[in-house]
This record gives C-alpha cells, structure tokens and sequence, in this order.
C-alpha cells in the first residue's frame, strides 16, 4: 500500500481533517465552522471529480440536487434570521460534492453513500435552524448520518 503518496488519498484525509476541525468550530461559531466544512467538501470534490470527471451525469446530479435543495429551503432559509448567502453556498458546494459522488459511483460506490448521508444530515441540520427540533431521535439521526458519511469516505480511500 502507498499510503499517502496517492494524491486521493491525501485529499481525502485532509477532507476529514477539516470535517473534525468543523465539528468543534461549529458550536463556537456557526459560520466558522461552515466555512471550515466548505474546504473539506472542496477536499472531497477534488478527490471525486478525478475519478468522475465533470461529466453529463455530474452536471444533472448537481442540477437535481442543487433545485431541491433551493426548493425545500428556499423560503424558510431566508426567515432564520441568520445570513442566508453563505447557507446557499455551502448548498451549492454539497450538492457540488455529492453530485461529483453520485457520478464516480462506479468507480466508488462507497464514497458515493458516504456523500448522499452527508447531503441528508447536513439539509437536516438546516431543517434545525429554522424548526428547532428537540428530538433526540432527530438529532441522532443527523449524528448517524454524518460519522457514517465521513467514516464511508474515508474508507473509500483504500480502495483508490
């Protein structure tokens, strides 16, 4: 095994680095820690788009996934109170990532779940800002979602 000398490899780990350092920004200050999560989807994208190309199958996933997103939070992101320009980014740069997945998914049909759950829990989280959830099963789920996400892409490195 070649360790990190495979430039794959390394992205995908400094991706995960990036995801980890996210976890604890993100309850000091929510935007630092989207922001921080941003350059491990870039990580991630990188990775993805070498093993998928920009494609047709990339550009309708995006297209798919980007219109719902903008769709289902459209309206309610705006009433948050909080600044919905960098909320619409961060969706376009996961919709981005989970696309570029979804079109290598033959290449690694691990890293393609892996980006589907982080697409869930992170558009659940967005649920939670402007519909505060309580639910413990609810906030569960995202924790589940997300550690299987980051663990799922992490794993489809050894394979690359």
């Amino acid at each position: 095994m070649d360790g990190f000398r495979s430039p794959l490899r390394m992205g995908i780990t400094i991706g995960a680095l990036f995801c980890a350092a996210a976890d604890v920004l993100l309850e000091l200050h929510f935007l630092s820690g989207m922001a921080v999560f941003a350059l491990g989807h870039i990580c991630f994208l990188a990775v993805l788009l070498r093993l998928s190309a920009l494609s047709l199958h990339h550009v309708l996933f995006f297209l798919l996934l980007s219109g719902a997103g903008l769709l289902f939070h459209g309206k309610q992101l705006f009433r948050t109170g909080r600044p919905a320009f960098p909320a619409i980014l961060y969706g376009l740069l996961l919709s981005s990532m989970t696309a570029a997945a979804l079109a290598a998914f033959p290449a690694s049909p691990m890293a393609a779940a892996g980006a589907l759950l982080f697409f869930l829990s992170d558009n659940m989280i967005c649920l939670r800002l402007y519909r505060p959830v309580r639910s413990g099963a609810f906030s569960a789920c995202i924790l589940l979602f997300y550690y299987t996400a980051v663990w799922l892409l992490c794993s489809s490195a050894r394979f690359l």
